[in-house]
């Protein structure tokens, strides 16, 4: 394990009227980080909901930092505003809707104090790309199953691993999805900041933890992932850590038109990198690839050519 003694590590946790879900993260880092030292910076982006009058009697350990804004800034915003309150050289970026795991942090901390090229460093999670270990099918579709099924953040939890024991699944997970780090050094991907590790002499170099023009939702964790590799950074997801995101929790609870936001939001990240879009398109296409390839291999690059339309291909040639 990481010694305490060497290194601390801020964790930044954004959240928006979740007080469910930001008690369940909160008592899942109590429980589960206690092999690290840490200091936590919680910020809460106008939330009216009792959350609040909660992180109230939190500011009464010193330990705690927080911060309330009086309205919504968006999550690029308290981003930002989280990481300005940080010291540490590795920072933890947490959405509120998080459970974290056994040794996530200590691991995330190794894999990255190991790899110097990381730039950002995230766990394995329910996902697309991950399999559940039970059911042998995208843990995707057990995620969106689970938080149809039952109400509360810790019966979601309960549904997801099968009635398993926590530590017992997320081993079992982490087993089902193994490898011990998967980097990532060009475009189209990206790694989600619900839970990311990050290098504060990256983010430097890469202008900066957000890009406040991508307002509530979508585009913000792109643009930090590509910045970062254009910096000549890395991107890392490792199996040694996992941690569970319910996913778009606030959104839901706020009854935010998460499509709309995700559509301007598209569009604005194509603008800023239309040049290494196009170039990316341009050289698999060199390869062989027709555009049905292309946005079969990359939801992103479907996800932007949706909310783009025409202009997404505008100046780029297939072979006839």
């Amino acid at each position: 394990m990481v010694s305490k003694q060497r290194l601390s590590v801020d964790i930044v946790v954004i959240t928006w009227n979740s007080l469910d879900y930001l008690k369940s993260c909160l008592e899942s880092i109590y429980k589960y980080t206690k092999d690290i030292s840490y200091r936590l910076i919680i910020i809460d982006n106008g939330s009216n909901d009792g959350t609040s009058k909660f992180l109230d009697k939190l500011k009464e350990n010193n330990s705690i930092i927080v911060k309330t804004n009086k309205r919504n800034l968006g999550a690029p915003k308290a981003w930002s505003q989280g990481y300005e309150l940080t010291t540490s050289e590795l920072v933890c970026l947490v959405n509120d809707d998080v459970i974290v795991s056994p040794h996530w942090l200590s691991n995330l901390v190794r894999v990255m104090q190991d790899n110097k090229n990381l730039g950002i460093l995230g766990p394995v999670r329910p996902g697309a790309q991950f399999l559940h270990p039970y059911t042998k099918t995208l843990s995707k579709v057990i995620l969106e199953e689970s938080k149809l099924k039952r109400k509360t953040p810790w019966g979601q939890l309960r549904y997801f691993t099968h009635g398993k024991k926590y530590e017992t699944f997320v081993e079992d997970y982490k087993t089902a999805n193994k490898q011990i780090l998967s980097e990532f050094k060009s475009l189209p991907t990206i790694i989600s900041t619900c839970c990311a590790l990050v290098r504060r002499t990256a983010i430097k170099k890469a202008g900066g933890i957000a890009d406040i023009q991508f307002l509530q939702y979508g585009g913000e964790d792109t643009d930090l992932s590509w910045r970062l590799i254009k910096s000549g950074y890395s991107l890392g997801i490792t199996s040694s850590s996992y941690i569970h995101h319910f996913e778009h929790t606030s959104m839901t609870k706020n009854n935010v038109d998460r499509q709309k936001l995700l559509k301007i939001n598209s569009r604005k990240l194509y603008k800023k990198w239309e040049r290494e879009i196009k170039s990316y398109i341009k050289t698999k296409i060199k390869s062989g690839n027709t555009k049905e390839q292309i946005l079969q291999e990359s939801w992103l690059l479907q996800r932007l050519s949706d909310a783009v339309g025409n202009d997404f291909w505008k100046n780029i040639n297939f072979p006839k």
